[in-house]
């Protein structure tokens, strides 16, 4: 007869505080700090529609990829996040000059992927097969180039609404974590009220989703 051993509750609760001891001293937060508020800097091309992608690449996207390089090597502890694979590839294609400081930039993690998407698709509309082959494309060109940062998490940073069937899509693609937003309804109006009428099961309906999802619920606003 084999006995299975479980840890005590002690052991857990000092496993988690050692954990969480040495996340604070990553991040440089004080150990006696209760509350903790982190900024995370990310890529969004909100006005993209407004213009063709190489418009907005010229004047918008050029200028941004060289300002966030000077700035994450001058400042090693910073963290800039880029939203998709589809600018960052025209960005390394365009030039090929900087694809060393891209790649050391993004292999010691101070230049991130939020997902390994070639875009950040609409879910609800578009065929099964358009979401699967948008992640694989994206994964394909970053293995491509020898990039071995390929995100385990997806990110819809602008979508009315996500399927039902977004779990099991990502599990497909080998994706973990997901970050929404603009979930359960959001308005803009003289409040700002975030509505919980209905839930995204993090298992999908099929129960064979994602292991975790991360909802954020924080007010998007394009400047």
């Amino acid at each position: 007869m084999t006995e299975v051993v479980r840890p005590a509750a002690g052991f857990a609760r000092t496993a988690s505080a050692a954990n969480e001891a040495r996340l604070r001293d990553r991040l440089g937060i004080p150990r006696d700090a209760k509350r903790v508020l982190l900024f995370s800097e990310s890529s969004h091309w909100d006005t993209n529609w407004l213009k063709t992608s190489d418009e907005y690449f010229d004047e918008r996207l050029r200028p941004i990829f060289s300002d966030v390089l000077k700035a994450l090597e001058q400042d090693p502890k910073r963290v800039y996040c880029i939203e998709s694979v589809f600018f960052l590839k025209i960005f390394w294609e365009r030039h090929p000059e900087e694809q060393a400081r891209l790649r050391s930039l993004l292999e010691r993690r101070q230049l991130r992927g939020l997902t390994s998407s070639f875009t950040t698709p609409d879910t609800l509309l578009p065929h099964p097969e358009a979401i699967l082959r948008d992640f694989h494309l994206g994964q394909e060109w970053l293995r491509s180039q020898g990039l071995s940062c390929v995100p385990r998490t997806a990110y819809f940073p602008d979508n009315f609404g996500h399927s039902p069937h977004l779990p099991s899509l990502m599990r497909a693609v080998g994706v973990d974590s997901v970050a929404l937003t603009r979930i359960d309804g959001m308005h803009v109006l003289h409040r700002v009220r975030l509505q919980a009428k209905e839930r995204l099961s993090p298992e999908g309906v099929d129960g064979g989703g994602v292991a975790k999802a991360a909802s954020d619920p924080r007010l998007h606003l394009a400047g």
